[in-house]
Parts: structure tokens; C-alpha cells; sequence
């Protein structure tokens, strides 16, 4: 099982979307652990998601190493992997990792290369302006 990590704090908009991208991973043996910073709960209907998505509200301050820590103490997967509130997956994301590390069982993490997508809102809807490579030096 793949445990996904998010760490959100007043992005619900993102954060569903974040939330929709893990549905269309072809890989399904996976939990979503979402750690919430925010001072508000979280208003989200776990049940419309199919896999389990467990919630860890603010404790204290929680930067951003802390919020990733709760996240990895609380999960239950063989692995382990952080996805930004407002990122998405191309749908065979895990899989590919997965694959890879089952092959390559030295292997103890998995990285990959990034798109940065600039878009902007428009009548409440993102419209994706361009998409790049983050670093093409990589």
C-alpha cells in the first residue's frame, strides 16, 4: 500500500482536486493523509473518494516538517509519498514508481521529473496558461 501524504491549510478549492487526481491513479492500493494546518476543520466529505482518507487537524503550530511528520507517523503503507494541496498526477504516477522500485529492490525511494503549470482563475474555473518543465536541467 502507498500512504499519501497532503498538508493543506485553507484550500479546500486545490485540495479536492489534489483528492480527484489520487482517484485516477490506475495504482488503487492506497490511503490519502491529509494534515490539516489550518485553524478551520477540514469540510470534506471523505465517503466520495475510493480509498480511505484519514484527517489529522492542527495540534499546536505545524510547520511544514511537522505537518509531513504527523503524516508519516499516522501512516500504514509499505511506502510513502507527498503530494502539495495544489499538485496533480498524471494518472500511471504511482504506478510507474511502483513498478520501478519493484524491479530495482535496492532501491528505497523513487523521484521523477516535474511539470510546473502556471494557470490562473477565471469564473471559478483554473484554465491552465502553460506548463513547463520545473528544472530541465535535472
Amino acid at each position: 500500500m502507498v500512504s499519501i501524504i497532503i498538508r493543506t491549510k485553507d484550500r479546500e478549492f486545490f485540495l479536492k482536486r489534489a483528492l480527484e487526481s489520487i482517484s485516477g491513479q490506475t495504482c488503487k492500493d492506497l490511503e490519502a493523509i491529509i494534515v490539516n494546518s489550518s485553524e478551520n476543520p477540514l469540510q470534506l466529505d471523505a465517503s466520495r473518494f475510493p480509498y480511505p482518507i484519514r484527517i489529522l487537524e492542527k495540534s499546536g503550530e505545524v510547520t511544514l516538517a511537522k505537518a509531513i511528520n504527523k503524516g508519516i507517523l499516522d501512516a500504514k503503507g509499505d511506502w510513502i509519498t507527498l503530494l502539495d494541496d495544489d499538485d496533480t498526477w498524471e494518472k500511471e504516477y504511482l504506478l510507474k514508481h511502483l513498478e520501478y522500485l519493484e524491479v530495482h529492490k535496492d532501491c528505497r525511494a523513487s523521484a521523477s521529473l516535474t511539470s510546473l503549470v502556471l494557470e490562473k482563475m477565471e469564473a471559478g474555473e483554473l484554465l491552465e496558461v502553460e506548463k513547463k518543465p520545473f528544472n530541465k536541467n535535472l
